[in-house]
């Protein structure tokens, strides 16, 4: 099987995660309850984690204007490992990841906001080189996105992918 296509699976599963079926596009408009366009700025496509063990992939998440939230959200941001594995961003530098389904922040404020990012290159999980996806969402605030039945997005999904490499840079 080629790459490409465990590219389509991954994305086809992480939308699939975040919004259930049927989705069209995780870049789609929103919808009225939708209020909120998220888009990453500042990721590399590829990263070789042997020439940058100690330092972090920095990141903004930027919440685009206008934004027509008149609630409160939390920001759940997701990274789907190579081996399909999905992991959560959290809040504590001491565990930036966990296994375990939960927001990075809860009850974000209602301006339009820049989340910045740093996510260590020395934690990111398993290690292992290969194709990572980052997604963020924001849904409404106290809502437990992955296993609620009635999630309310309040934002597309907004994806991105990054290349880790687990050798050194090439001689050429």
């Amino acid at each position: 099987m080629s790459n490409h296509h465990y590219t389509a699976i991954s994305l086809i599963a992480l939308i699939l995660l975040f919004c259930g079926p049927p989705v069209v596009s995780a870049q789609a408009e929103c919808t009225q309850e939708c209020q909120a366009q998220l888009s990453w700025q500042g990721l590399e496509d590829f990263y070789i984690y042997q020439e940058n063990i100690g330092k972090v992939i920095e990141a903004n998440l930027v919440e685009q204007e206008p934004s027509n939230r008149t609630e409160p959200v939390d920001l759940w941001i997701s990274i789907q490992a190579p081996s399909q594995d999905t992991f959560y961003l959290t809040p504590l530098s001491a565990a930036p990841f966990s296994a375990e389904p939960q927001p990075f922040k809860t009850s974000v404020a209602l301006a339009p906001t820049t989340h910045a990012l740093q996510l260590p290159l020395d934690e990111f999980p398993l290690k292992i080189g290969g194709e990572y996806i980052l997604s963020a969402l924001y849904v409404k605030a106290g809502t437990t996105e992955v296993t609620d039945d009635t999630v309310v997005h309040r934002s597309n999904v907004a994806i991105e992918i990054v290349f880790i490499h687990n050798a050194t840079k090439p001689v050429l």
